[in-house]
């Protein structure tokens, strides 16, 4: 293992000893008596599990260097925060209706899509087997489908989904006065980044040429500080959402000192190779 890999290694080790921490406080709050109803418990409780799972995840490709596969997987956590603190903005009525959009109007509208889509395929390559069972059975009757549609007009499905888009997301929370989610708007370039990568578009495949054609000392440089960032990015959102996740019990945030000041002594390494990289690159 070069140097490198080492650094990122390590880092890697020390962040997700940091996010197990974080997450280990707020598991024992599920279900606590707080006057907040089942169904949006549990719809924060699942996005926010899913979010710690898809955060390890990304650190394991960076312990084994694989930093543009971790920015497409960081583009999911960033969303997935983002979403966290949209569902717990607002009125309580407010909160009750985007709680029910997420968990059942959003899915029911993607069933109508669905349900397109599988029938275009099937006409294409269905022959009767049991291997089209799976797709067969995305398929609406004409019943559910009308029903469906009545329920959800094009209009309406239109506007769910410009509603929580991440731009319109980004926009309502930016008007209001949450705690911590200014700092989550200075990871937004982030977002646009892995959104290239995601794609494969011609951006993303340029970043990764540009990288690979350095020479070596710039290349390595800028490897380590690209890591180093997404190390910190990912826990930072770790701790965000550690944070809302008490003030969402209502429950002081005091537990969570001690892990701000060991992100702290993180990122103070994490910057460190970003302040090398720029000496080298731009000195």
């Amino acid at each position: 293992m070069d140097n490198n890999s080492m650094i990122l290694y390590e880092l890697s080790g020390k962040a997700n000893s940091l996010m197990r921490n974080s997450f280990d406080i707020c598991a024992p709050l599920y279900k606590k008596e707080s006057g907040i109803p089942d169904d949006i418990q549990f719809n924060f409780i699942q996005l926010f599990s899913s979010c710690y799972l898809s955060s390890e995840s990304a650190l394991i490709l960076i312990a084994n260097y694989r930093l543009w596969d971790t920015e497409i997987l960081y583009r999911s956590v960033l969303e997935g925060t983002i979403k966290l603190f949209y569902l717990t903005s607002g009125s309580v009525q407010e909160i009750a209706k985007k709680s029910s959009e997420f968990w059942i109007e959003i899915p029911e509208c993607k069933r109508i899509s669905r349900h397109y889509k599988a029938k275009e395929l099937l006409e294409k390559t269905d022959d009767g087997s049991p291997k089209n069972l799976p797709l067969r059975e995305v398929l609406l009757t004409d019943i559910e489908l009308h029903e469906l549609t009545d329920k959800y007009p094009n209009k309406y499905r239109r506007q769910l989904e410009q509603k929580w888009s991440f731009s319109e997301m980004v926009k309502v929370l930016s008007n209001s006065d949450i705690q911590g989610f200014d700092m989550i708007v200075a990871l937004y370039y982030g977002y646009s980044l892995s959104s290239h990568l995601t794609h494969q578009d011609g951006d993303g495949i340029g970043l990764i040429w540009d990288r690979n054609n350095r020479d070596t000392k710039r290349r390595e440089a800028l490897e380590l500080a690209h890591g180093a960032r997404l190390i910190s990015d990912i826990i930072s959102l770790a701790i965000l959402r550690a944070g809302l996740y008490l003030r969402f019990y209502k429950i002081g945030t005091e537990s969570l000192v001690l892990l701000s000041r060991e992100l702290n002594a993180l990122q103070s390494i994490t910057s460190k190779y970003y302040d090398e990289w720029l000496e080298i690159e731009y000195v």
